[in-house]
């Protein structure tokens, strides 16, 4: 009886968008690879971004998200603040 492989290692899938990085010269697409070997990356490093980020082909940038989404909350509540505050003042008035 044959012994199948069920799938790809995490080390394998690294390894397939770095050789696709080299051959191509440019950030790999999911158009790249076969829909079998799209599902095994993501399966394993996440999305399609946050995988290039995994395997270093792109930078890191999760500090940035981090800062960009904790400064987006910081306005909401900045301008639900002023919208009670205005709220109060007009039942006030």
């Amino acid at each position: 009886m044959e012994n199948k492989r069920a799938g790809y290692t995490r080390e394998e899938c690294c390894q397939m968008l770095l050789d696709a990085y080299i051959s191509l010269g440019r950030y790999p697409k999911k158009s790249d690879f076969t829909p079998e070997q799209v599902g095994w990356i993501k399966s394993y490093l996440g999305p399609w971004p946050r995988a290039l980020e995994a395997c270093g082909i792109l930078p890191d940038r999760s500090a940035e998200r981090a800062e960009a989404k904790k400064h987006k909350r910081i306005v909401s509540k900045r301008k639900m603040t002023q919208y009670k505050l205005a709220k109060q003042n007009w039942k006030t008035e």
